[in-house]
Order: structure tokens, then C-alpha cells, then sequence
């Protein structure tokens, strides 16, 4: 078992970001406890006062094992454990236990939040702590289920190389078959961002944009897979003054070949006349070069479910997010950090067929990124989407 040792301390760097309060006067660090594709366990350091105490994000998987230690320097300190999607608490301490810990088999997918506790205000000192955290096991993935996310990466804004590092480990913990990537950004003194993410990842891409190939800035999106491609292109989305495209890339998974697109669409909240134009020509193109096998459309489209645009989507393609969450509140679903700017609400999808032989259905989907990372570093103003898709037999 590899081990990162967080020393994070009282002083550690929060911003305005990453603190929210509590009715109770409380103040609450988030903060996420990165674990990389080779290490499963982190050690955090800190302390909780009258008026200051944290919550720590780890991602993680049905099938696999979380394990939680809290040790502490008095008898004040407790903590919870909420599962993705859970109102009520996995696991509750109390301050009179000995033993602080907590162990379980996950059945689910995603952030599992731990919320260290103590005693009312004004009843109870603070305390010291160290907090062991581990992943460990094998997520339980069948052999027939793709795992695709979409991300949109807010081109070269607030820091590209400190943001680079947070997205680089959220999708390495999720070990992705397809990303579809949107406002990908390349100039004289930035490299192609998707070809950075790719090198990093070793993966393959295919990067679309309305810039010409010889210009040396361009915009666009982008789809990578680890896996062997098999064709790839981009289309131009009407109408052309929005300077809209879509990517596409086919790639070999499993004994099947995978179509993958990615397409970001206009982005005023008056503009759904402009999305359907858009919408309408990029299904028929989607129809025009898909194969015979599963299909994944993803990307920003700009407008939530429920729209006249998006009706036009979902009359042939199911959502991942909502097939497994039909009943997941606005705050659930939201693709856009509040923290940047107006919430437009769940704006950024995955989508499979409905029906056909490019159909598969959602087993898993979460909203990736919604906390923040080392430095309260953001991966991006958007959240991205993570899907498990299990493929037809």
C-alpha cells in the first residue's frame, strides 16, 4: 500500500472557494484528498475548533473498501460518513467511542464526503487530529461497461497549469475509456491542451475546431481514448457565424467499435433557436458517420433537459446522469460552479441511443469535479460528467 502523506493544517491555503458556513456560525473547509491511480491511502493532519472544523471528498467505487481512522487528542472529535446522493449518514461516530472507525464495502460510485465532528458551541473544546483514509479492492466493473466523461475545460482561464494536475488525477481515478473535451485551447505560447491531457494520459484524440489548421489559435473540442482508433473527423455546426464544431472519433473496445462525439453548442439563454439549428444538424451528422456499434454524445449543450432544443435530443438519445438519478435535485445535477458565475443549471451531458443497436444503458453516472482541489485550485467553471455504460450482448 503506497501512502500520500497530507499535512494539512489549520493554516492550509483555503480561499473564499472552499469555505462555506453553517447556519450554526461553523465554518467548514471542503477539501478533496486526491488519491492517484497508484496510491490508496492519504494521512491528513489538522485541527478542529469552537468555530472551524472540515469536510474531506475521496472518490471512489462500488466494490471497492473505504476505510476511515480518526485519531484525536481529546474526546470531542467524531465523524459522519455520506455516501454519494445520501441524505442519511453511512456511518456516525460518537465522541465517547474509543475507536474512531469506520470500514465498509461500497455499492456505489463516487464522492463519499467524511465530516469530522465535536460538541455544541460554548460545551466543548476543540481538538487535534490525524485522519487515516484508504481506498482499497478492485471496483466492481463488468467486462461489457465503457466508462465515458465529458469536461468542459474553461480554455487557459484561472491558471491553466495549477488546474492541469486536479483534472489530470480526477480522471485517472475514474480510468476512462472516452473523454470528450470542450473550449480546448491552443496559441503560440500554450499547447494544445487535449494533446497535453492526452500525452499525460497516453491517449490517442481528435481535436475539432472552426480555426484552420494554420491558424495559430485554435478553439474547439476534443475526444480521446486509450483504445485503438479506428476513424475520426469533425463538422462544422450550422449556423456558421456561431463558430460551432463537433468531434468525432471511433475507436475498438471489447471486440466492439465505440463512435464517441463531442460538440459544444451556443451559449446565450435567449439562443435556443440558434442550439436547435445546431442540434438538428448535429444528430444528422452523428447518423450520417456512426458505425453499426454503440454510440456516446457528449458534451456543453448549453441548456438543461426539458427545453424545446433539448427535447430534440432526448426524443432519440437517453441521458446517463438522469436514467440513474430521475429523481436528483437541481443542486445534484448542476454542471456549472456557482463560484464563476450564473447558475444555468445541468447543462453539460452524456447520452446514449435509446434504442438500436447503438444503445447501451447507464449503470453509474456522477457529476465529477465539485470540489475543490490542492491550493483551492478548481479543476474548471464546469463540473464534468462521468458515465458507466454497459453495452448490449
Amino acid at each position: 500500500m503506497r501512502v500520500l502523506l497530507a499535512l494539512l493544517t489549520l493554516a492550509f491555503a483555503l480561499g473564499p472557494a472552499s469555505i462555506v458556513r453553517a447556519s450554526n456560525a461553523m465554518t467548514v473547509g471542503e477539501v478533496r484528498i486526491p488519491l492517484a491511480a497508484d496510491i490508496d491511502s492519504a494521512v491528513v493532519r489538522g485541527a478542529v475548533t469552537r468555530t472551524y472544523t472540515r469536510s474531506y471528498f475521496v472518490y471512489a467505487r462500488a466494490g471497492q473498501t473505504l476505510t476511515v481512522h480518526l485519531l484525536r487528542s481529546n474526546d470531542n472529535g467524531s465523524f459522519r460518513v455520506h455516501g454519494p446522493d445520501d441524505q442519511s449518514p453511512l456511518f456516525q461516530s460518537s465522541p465517547g467511542d474509543e475507536r474512531q472507525m469506520f470500514q465498509a464495502a461500497l455499492t456505489k460510485d463516487g464522492d463519499y464526503q467524511i465530516s469530522l465532528r465535536r460538541g455544541p458551541i460554548g460545551e466543548v473544546t476543540g481538538y487535534d487530529y490525524v485522519l487515516h483514509v484508504a481506498v482499497t479492492g478492485t471496483p466492481l466493473t463488468p467486462a461489457d461497461t465503457l466508462t465515458a466523461v465529458t469536461l468542459n475545460l474553461w480554455h487557459d482561464a484561472h491558471d491553466w497549469p495549477k488546474r492541469l494536475p486536479v483534472i489530470l488525477a480526477g480522471l485517472r481515478s475514474v480510468k476512462p475509456d472516452v473523454v470528450c473535451l470542450q473550449e480546448v485551447l491552443q496559441h503560440e505560447k500554450l499547447r494544445n491542451q487535449a494533446e497535453t491531457l492526452a500525452d499525460s494520459l497516453g491517449f490517442h484524440l481528435r481535436f475539432a475546431s472552426v480555426d484552420g489548421p494554420e491558424r495559430p489559435k485554435r478553439y474547439g473540442n476534443a475526444v480521446l481514448t486509450p483504445h485503438n482508433v479506428l476513424a475520426s473527423g469533425e463538422r462544422n455546426l450550422d449556423p456558421a457565424d456561431d463558430y460551432r464544431a463537433v468531434a468525432h472519433l471511433r475507436f475498438a473496445w471489447r471486440g466492439r467499435e465505440i463512435d464517441a462525439y463531442s460538440t459544444h453548442l451556443h451559449h446565450t439563454p435567449q439562443g435556443g433557436p440558434i442550439r436547435t439549428k445546431q442540434i438538428r444538424h448535429l444528430l444528422a451528422w452523428v447518423d450520417s458517420t456512426k458505425g453499426k456499434g454503440p454510440v456516446v454524445l457528449a458534451g456543453d449543450f448549453n441548456a438543461e433537459l426539458g427545453t424545446p432544443e433539448m427535447d430534440l435530443v432526448t426524443s432519440r438519445y437517453v441521458s446517463a446522469f438522469r436514467s440513474v438519478h430521475p429523481g436528483a435535485r437541481r443542486a445534484e445535477a448542476v454542471t456549472f460552479n456557482s463560484r464563476f458565475g450564473a447558475d444555468p443549471g445541468q447543462i453539460d451531458h452524456v447520452f446514449v441511443p435509446a434504442r438500436g443497436a447503438g444503445a447501451m444503458t447507464p449503470i453509474a453516472s456522477e457529476v465529477m469535479f465539485r470540489s475543490v482541489g490542492p491550493d483551492s485550485v478548481w479543476a474548471s467553471d464546469h463540473f464534468g460528467v462521468m458515465a458507466r455504460l454497459r453495452a448490449g450482448r
